[in-house]
């Protein structure tokens, strides 16, 4: 499809266009941006587009997939600016009278946990989960990718909650028995 054609399309069917795109975000300007994003991907991809297809459907198509992209990074940006962020790790043992004195020994098998970790899986739980940072910083720490440091947290949650479950049966906390 070239960019005349596109053009004429656009043109013929803008008012479609914002009315579905209003209709799915309820909000006349967020609907402009999303529109606009849109059409900027459909212009980026006019190659792409088959010649049998509808450009109608299409556009509902992009329109939908950069309303759920959207939707999506508004929702991480929310959780990453309401994340609390410790100004000292959980794991250090506080020796102060008014501190909780239960807690000493979970804090010293879940230390123990987490030390056992391999390097790369402990940076990566600790600078994450423990510490509150996103992971586009401990990306830029660890100088890896941000999908390198989604897969270590993986790979890490699932080893930690291993070893915690080890402990856990070492210290008589859980039986042996598996479920059945």
């Amino acid at each position: 499809m070239t960019s005349k054609r596109f053009a004429l399309y656009y043109h013929q069917y803008h008012s479609e266009l914002i009315r579905f795109t209003s209709w799915l975000t309820g909000n006349r300007e967020t609907a402009d941006d999303i529109l606009q994003e849109a059409l900027c991907t459909a212009l980026r991809r006019l190659e792409m587009i088959p010649e049998g297809v509808s450009f109608r459907a299409w556009m509902y198509m992009n329109i939908r997939f950069t309303w759920m992209r959207f939707r999506r990074n508004s929702r991480r940006d929310y959780d990453s600016s309401c994340r609390y962020v410790r100004t000292t790790s959980p794991l250090q043992t506080d020796d102060r009278p008014d501190s909780d004195q239960h807690l000493r020994p979970w804090k010293r098998l879940v230390d123990r946990a987490v030390t056992n970790l391999p390097e790369p899986y402990r940076n990566s739980i600790i600078l994450h989960e423990i510490l509150g940072m996103d992971c586009a910083f401990v990306s830029e720490t660890e100088n890896t990718y941000a999908g390198t440091v989604k897969s270590r947290l993986y790979r890490g949650r699932k080893l930690l909650r291993q070893r915690l479950m080890m402990v856990a049966r070492e210290e008589n906390f859980v039986s042996w028995r598996r479920r059945s």
